[in-house]
């Protein structure tokens, strides 16, 4: 008979006067559990009435709709008849007939998001809304008979749920245990910089149950946090120009003196340091202040960090005596800048103490502005020079010009 109803043209009329209201409410005696047994209540007065178009009126019942049903319920038992199936004489109580509706339509499963509201999320990552005339107006589990996608003008696309019946958690236990998972679910709050544990209950996936649970997996934790580090959206305020600049250094020793036998650093290292870093915090605000170097050295070992100290330091003296600091800002390799006048009988190629790792040198004006930049000093001298001396004197006549 619930087949015969689903297949057939809608039995009650829609938004049906109070008096029919209230007619209706009479002859179902407050059923509030399915609306599948509302409709065998109400089909079952109209083959009483013998489908009379008035008497099916005054309770809102379609006459014609429900001697369609009629004839489709005889075939189906024929059907089923024909099939071998038992056929019981006696009908099946209310609840044994949820407990056949849910095992026949449990895609159909949804979960009532908040109580009052008619809205539901669905398995398969779906959402959707009861029709406003179901009768299930408690259950927070159930089964809908009817799934329509409806579409609205400048809303999200939804799905209309009707023909609804209650449904017990218990029972998707005792027929379906292999869909149930119980886990705990490490999830990361953006708004408050933490993260947190819940433990959850779902059926195939769909969340049934959720509870905060104070401990929270430090593993976990750590990735989350240091994932958002990585990816910008959090800021480790030690991990700085100086330490920018180190992971440079060691590139580019990885990179020109292979004999070494230097690591790179890569951005799989990067998530590591980061989760190293973060470990046993569950909050931004545990891990932002948190020292790099400690990290760094138990990465990479004592050795490694000796290594990028003596083979790509950060401050080199020239041939005429003056020091420069070595800077490491890009990719194009270690740079110094200097003002003219403190270049002066500095010439060739310059590279790193102790490699042949070129420098690039960035020659100032003396208002520290540059002027050229070059890795070799000799084709300075040679040729802008001459053309940078000559601009450049008459606006800085006190400083020594060659």
């Amino acid at each position: 008979l619930c087949a015969a109803i689903e297949s057939a043209p809608p039995l009650l009329i829609r938004n049906p006067g109070g008096e029919v209201k209230r007619r209706r409410l009479e002859l179902l005696h407050g059923q509030e559990q399915s609306d599948f047994e509302v409709n065998m209540t109400l089909w079952q007065q109209a083959q009483y009435w013998k489908y009379n178009m008035d008497s099916c009126r005054g309770a809102g019942i379609h006459a014609g709709n429900a001697r369609t049903i009629a004839r489709l319920y005889e075939q189906f038992l024929q059907l089923a008849k024909r099939q071998g199936l038992p056929v019981n004489e006696y009908p099946a109580s209310e609840r044994d007939l949820r407990r056949c509706l849910l095992s026949g339509l449990v895609d159909h499963l949804a979960l009532r998001k908040d109580q009052g509201s008619l809205r539901c999320k669905l398995i398969h990552d779906r959402h959707g809304e009861l029709d406003k005339d179901t009768v299930v107006q408690k259950s927070k589990l159930l089964v809908a008979g009817e799934l329509q996608d409806i579409e609205r003008k400048g809303k999200p696309r939804q799905i209309q749920l009707s023909m609804v019946a209650a449904i017990e958690q218990e029972w998707l236990d005792e027929l379906f245990p292999d869909a149930l998972q119980d886990g705990v679910e490490v999830v990361y709050d953006k708004s408050r910089r933490l993260v947190g544990a819940r433990k959850v209950r779902r059926f195939k996936d769909l969340v049934l149950e959720e509870k905060l649970q104070e401990e929270v997996p430090l593993d976990e934790a750590s990735k989350i946090l240091a994932a958002e580090i990585f990816s910008g959206r959090l800021i480790l305020k030690s991990w700085d120009q100086k330490v920018a600049q180190w992971t440079r250094r060691l590139n580019l020793i990885h990179q020109h003196m292979p004999e070494l036998q230097l690591p790179a650093f890569t951005p799989d290292d990067y998530r590591g340091i980061l989760e190293m870093i973060c470990y046993g915090a569950t909050r931004y605000k545990e891990v932002k202040e948190r020292s790099v170097w400690p990290t760094l050295e138990s990465w990479y070992g004592a050795g490694v960090l000796s290594a990028v100290k003596a083979y790509a330091p950060l401050a080199m003296t020239l041939s005429n005596g003056k020091n420069a600091k070595i800077k490491y800002d890009d990719d194009r390799g270690p740079k110094i800048a200097l003002r003219i006048q403190e270049l002066y009988d500095v010439k060739g190629q310059l590279t790193l103490p102790n490699s042949t790792i070129p420098v690039l040198v960035e020659f100032l004006a003396p208002n520290y502005r540059p002027v050229h930049t070059s890795a070799d000093l000799d084709y300075f001298w040679s040729d802008v020079y001459a053309m940078a001396k000559k601009d450049l004197k008459g606006r800085y006549p006190k400083h020594e010009w060659r």
